[in-house]
């Protein structure tokens, strides 16, 4: 192909660079071909070995352009895999949390995977700590885990978990919500304004982001908020709050899952593919359950959504906290 873009080097039998557009590195993450996975000639006018030019392109050579080599190398982790086919037993695991955290569904290996693993370890073995943090990052990305690929590197760009820990509330405190009936608290609520800025610091502090996005861009982890103050009236808001089983958030079943091992996990799916399903459960931990290890799932009635979640609160910080939802749009 030529037109500036890539010229095919029939002695070498590699890529050479003229350069790398963004065109031509968008339409050759998509092509499974070991064509486009050669190593990118380094231009020298001396032939070079594959092994030397995944060298130059890791940084110990001469490839200086920085944004260069991690848009090459996000495009090589990119082909890693390509899409399984869809076949009679993809129904089962497709449903409506599919897994989005990498470019394909139904990730399998293909004849040039073990052969791109291979460049990726020479690059974090003798690459700068720069790219290899970014490979790592494109590792996480597109779900791609290589023998060898210390898995402290990649977990330790996981965003950590926390378990959710219900407040405590005081029997005796006549002002926390836990001890004020439903219809009362609503109708003290809904004349206040409330104070965004507090509200958003009490999401942090009730857990209710250990299982919300609020922005785009987030990894998932439950229901969506990025929109809910256009999406929900505030007297529904009060009421998913304090009542979270009335109105279950669409696609956020409660399922309940038995293992091939007799144990039983009970939560809402984040994700599933067709390797393994994340469901996060009412402490707001996800686990990974391998889908080949399930024997059966069952939906429940019940919202994951622990109810207390703001019985320590009083009248007006729950105020706040419905502000700062209502600020989401």
């Amino acid at each position: 192909m030529t037109g500036g873009m890539l010229i095919r080097n029939e002695s070498f039998r590699t890529w050479r660079l003229k350069p790398w557009s963004t065109l031509m590195r968008w339409m050759r993450a998509s092509m499974h071909s070991p064509a486009h996975t050669d190593p990118p000639h380094c231009g020298r006018s001396s032939p070079c070995t594959a092994k030397t030019r995944w060298m130059g392109c890791s940084g110990t050579q001469h490839c200086a352009d920085e944004t260069l080599r991690r848009e090459i190398w996000t495009t090589l982790i990119r082909l890693y895999h390509r899409e399984g086919e869809f076949t009679e037993d993809s129904p089962k695991w497709w449903g409506t949390r599919p897994d989005t955290t990498g470019p394909y569904y139904d990730r399998q290996k293909w004849s040039e995977s073990d052969r791109i693993g291979d460049a990726i370890k020479i690059a974090l073995s003798e690459g700068d700590d720069s790219l290899a943090a970014h490979i790592n990052e494109q590792l996480k990305r597109h779900v791609v885990n290589l023998d060898g690929i210390s898995a402290a590197d990649i977990a330790a760009m996981q965003e950590p978990q926390k378990a959710i820990e219900l407040p405590k509330v005081d029997p005796n405190n006549p002002n926390q919500i836990a001890n004020i009936d439903m219809a009362s608290v609503i109708a003290k609520v809904m004349p206040l304004s409330g104070n965004p800025d507090a509200g958003k610091e009490l999401f942090k502090a009730q857990s209710c982001i250990n299982c919300h996005t609020f922005a785009n861009g987030q990894q998932p982890k439950g229901p969506h908020l990025v929109d809910i103050g256009k999406r929900y009236k505030k007297e529904e808001l009060l009421e998913s709050i304090l009542d979270p089983s009335k109105k279950i958030a669409q696609g956020f079943d409660t399922w309940t899952f038995v293992m091939a091992d007799g144990k039983v996990h009970t939560g809402f799916v984040v994700l599933e593919s067709a390797e393994t399903v994340s469901v996060r459960g009412t402490d707001g931990l996800s686990k990974e359950l391998p889908q080949q290890d399930i024997d059966e799932r069952v939906k429940q009635d019940i919202s994951m959504m622990p109810k207390g979640i703001v019985g320590n609160l009083t009248v007006e910080q729950l105020a706040d906290l419905i502000a700062y939802l209502q600020s989401l749009h």
